[in-house]
């Protein structure tokens, strides 16, 4: 019965958290009714059967406070935070699979959105759990299909496996790897919110995420590192453009290296969008003539790449079969043309001021671009005419 019982507030607390969210402040009506519980669920619901419900407590707090606004939560604001923090401050004895952590994690960044620049305080609480997170390395292997001694691992719940031939196959163990990509993106959440006050973790976060632009074992954390760079230069600005421009010459070449060598065509997009938004936030003297060259070679590649596939995509309206799925798909891949052609536009328009660039024609009429750049002796010419035809 008590499990029952558990179970039960469990659900409760999932469907007020699920009903919070997208009511926002209609929401505000129902505060006091449920707040008083749910802080005493929080404070109360501290034994190791009652993790899971105190996980459920603390995200459900959190998004009621985020759906109600900072105004009404304010008086309770003060408790709630001092109860994350003594938790936090105890993570360590928490073991590793512990529910609460991964709560804790999204719910701190909650608790940044709601407070704001207050929140400097508590980071050098919330930050080492959610640095260890981020840096958590799967678990991978390669078996032997034949091998009888590694059967159970093929069995095991916790891995994935993909076969390399007939002979082996290599296998990941996804354990770890949602609560690696959570903290990523709360990591993306705290630079974007607090910019300068996220200053002095800019160079250790920094150092985690751009090799993260590799981590071919989940998208999303490679979308999300990239994601992650335009803030953090942002943030890096109180220390002046020194320390900024030291910062991008680390991340520049990285960042150019993933969007060449990224497998998956729908992550290509969001690579050149970061790309181009940590341009905007430089200085105009940004890139080497040397990574211009670079760049102009991918864009280049890609947009042949792309040519490519729309055409193989274009063809299939010839076919027999063709159905609204296919010219959705033919859609989506246009934008993703329009994504790279994004970049060139916003890096050559950062140099206008400096006399750098020539338009030729506006950027408003898509069927016929021609943008002329010149830096460090390098010329770069991006033409699209009628099935968007390149010339570098």
């Amino acid at each position: 019965q008590k499990r029952g019982t558990k179970l039960v507030l469990e659900q409760v607390l999932t469907t007020i958290a699920t009903v919070a969210d997208p009511a926002e402040d209609k929401f505000t009506h129902y505060y006091d009714r449920f707040m008083p519980h749910l802080k005493f669920i929080f404070q109360n619901a501290t034994s190791t059967e009652h993790r899971l419900l105190r996980g459920k407590s603390i995200e459900c707090i959190s998004l009621i406070g985020l759906a109600v606004g900072k105004e009404k939560f304010y008086a309770d604001a003060s408790d709630v935070m001092k109860l994350l923090h003594d938790t936090q401050t105890g993570v360590d004895e928490l073991e590793a699979d512990d529910p609460q952590v991964s709560y804790m994690i999204s719910a701190w960044a909650r608790m940044c959105k709601i407070i704001g620049p207050e929140f400097v305080n508590y980071l050098s609480v919330v930050m080492p759990p959610v640095l260890k997170a981020a840096q958590i390395k799967p678990e991978v292997a390669l078996l032997d299909v034949d091998d009888p001694s590694q059967k159970d691992m093929g069995d095991d719940e916790g891995w994935e496996f993909v076969n390399l031939g007939e002979q082996q196959k290599f296998g990941i163990k996804t354990t770890g790897l949602e609560e690696k990509s959570t903290a990523c993106q709360m990591l993306v959440h705290y630079a974007r919110e607090l910019k300068g006050g996220f200053a002095d973790y800019v160079q250790q976060v920094s150092e985690i995420m751009v090799p993260m632009l590799k981590f071919y074992f989940h998208d999303t954390v490679r979308v999300t590192a990239a994601e992650s760079l335009p803030h953090l230069l942002e943030c890096a600005a109180v220390k002046g453009e020194a320390y900024v421009l030291q910062l991008w010459s680390y991340m520049c070449p990285e960042l150019l290296s993933a969007i060449d060598k990224e497998p998956e065509e729908s992550v290509i997009p969001e690579l050149m969008d970061s790309f181009s938004k940590c341009v905007e936030t430089m200085d105009t003297h940004c890139m080497t003539a040397e990574q211009l060259a670079t760049l102009g070679r991918i864009i280049h590649e890609k947009l042949e790449q792309h040519m490519k596939r729309q055409k193989e995509r274009l063809d299939k309206r010839k076919d027999e079969d063709y159905d609204q799925e296919v010219a959705e798909e033919i859609e989506e891949h246009t934008s993703e043309l329009q994504s790279h052609s994004d970049l060139v536009c916003r890096l050559l328009l950062e140099k206008k001021k400096k006399s750098y660039l020539s338009i030729k024609s506006p950027i408003s009429q898509p069927t016929h671009l021609t943008h002329r750049y010149s830096y460090n002796r390098l010329v770069y010419t991006t033409t699209t005419k009628a099935h968007n035809q390149i010339q570098h």
